[in-house]
């Protein structure tokens, strides 16, 4: 006798089961019942930041994540009976009944082989499995349905369109071309719960400045809530679609880093539409440094926020005040130029926090030989930097 109760639910019992004829009823309720049963599993994050993952060792390769998974043992369960059923009651007929094919493909493609959306606008999987457990078992009940001809050759259709485009007379997969081997594990999204950005050849540099970009949250919701619209002036309109696209593969980056359940996001398309102050676009290949690289992405930003409301969220963001102070220290006249800034450039070799490279950054400097405007004379002076938000 069997009698299946899930904790979180209402009872909902199986059907009476007292002889092997009973077996067929069974089935049925039991893949009724996998069919509704909804998405509850999901990633742990408590043994991320466990102190023996802190340290790798450098001498030998990172071992590869180990993902822990709250377990929906009730689907587990359900799966494993319904495999028992199946290899008891050992008929065709039952493998062949109506609904089958379709009980099939929501095995395959929610509980066996999901993988992340490939269409890289599209919402978050919506899939019941992440659980190796869920997978182990799943794959154990397809391997029982194969008793059934009709079961293989559609399991064989299924299995073609994970490497093949079916609906343009078989040839392969364009997102899978450069795929030496696909592991969905390898595509999902990380434990850490973060969304990778793939390196297009050097672009290290523009990785680590955006992903520092979406970790701001006010910086984040201004670029996704903006809605680029024309209205660029003299040159600048010239290649303002430029902008515009710039603006739109940036949100569509952002939007992906937020909600996609893949590993990482391709950023072919955003790069190509960065133009550096030559004119061309950015050169996957070619390194660059990063401080110079956030003062021209910030100078296109800024051209393309321009005819929207979200004009100055650089400024709100990053912006401040430089003021680069000179006091001659004979009649203490101050000489001030105070400037405009996203950004200071500080230095962090041999400094043990950030204070103490802007303690180092505001530090007075002595000058010899300054010519002082009141004393109109060269005189000894003292020389710093001030900043303001």
């Amino acid at each position: 006798k069997v009698c299946l109760v899930h904790e979180r639910d209402h009872a909902r019992y199986p059907p009476k089961c007292n002889a092997a004829s009973d077996f067929p009823a069974l089935f049925r309720w039991v893949v009724d019942e996998i069919k509704r049963c909804p998405s509850r599993e999901f990633r742990r994050m408590d043994s991320i930041l466990d102190a023996d993952h802190k340290k790798i060792s450098p001498m030998r390769p990172q071992q590869p994540q180990q993902q822990n998974f709250e377990v929906d043992w009730y689907l587990v369960g359900l799966i494993k009976v319904e495999t028992k059923i199946l290899s008891l009651v050992n008929d065709a007929s039952v493998l062949a009944a109506p609904g089958m094919a379709e009980f099939l493909h929501m095995l395959f493609d929610r509980l066996a082989f999901n993988l992340p959306v490939t269409n890289e606008r599209g919402p978050p999987s919506s899939s019941c499995c992440r659980s190796p457990q869920t997978r182990e078992a799943t794959l154990a009940l397809l391997k029982t349905l194969c008793g059934s001809t009709e079961n293989v050759s559609a399991l064989c259709h299924l299995m073609l369109g994970c490497h093949y485009d079916l609906s343009s007379e078989g040839i392969p997969r364009k997102d899978l071309l450069h795929e030496w081997r696909v592991d969905p594990n390898e595509k999902r999204k990380s434990v850490t719960g973060f969304v990778g950005m793939k390196n297009q050849g050097a672009t290290c540099y523009l990785n680590s400045l955006l992903q520092q970009f979406f970790l701001i949250p006010a910086l984040r919701q201004g670029i996704l809530s903006c809605r680029p619209v024309g209205g660029l002036d003299s040159d600048e309109g010239k290649d303002e679609g430029l902008y515009e696209t710039m603006l739109r593969n940036l949100q569509r980056l952002f939007g992906n880093l937020l909600l996609s359940e893949r590993r990482s996001y391709d950023t072919k398309d955003l790069v190509k539409s960065i133009h550096g102050y030559d004119g061309q676009s950015l050169r996957p290949g070619e390194q660059q440094d990063v401080d110079e690289f956030f003062g021209l992405f910030c100078d296109r930003l800024e051209t393309a926020l321009k005819p929207t409301p979200q004009k100055d969220i650089l400024k709100d963001v990053f912006g401040g005040k430089i003021s680069h102070m000179i006091t001659c220290q004979e009649c203490k006249n101050v000489s001030e130029r105070v400037e405009d800034s996203l950004a200071i450039s500080v230095d962090v070799q041999g400094k043990a926090s950030i204070l103490e490279s802007l303690q180092l950054y505001i530090q007075k400097e002595h000058i010899q030989g300054y010519n002082c405007d009141k004393c109109q004379a060269k005189r000894d002076a003292v020389k710093r930097c001030c900043v303001s938000f």
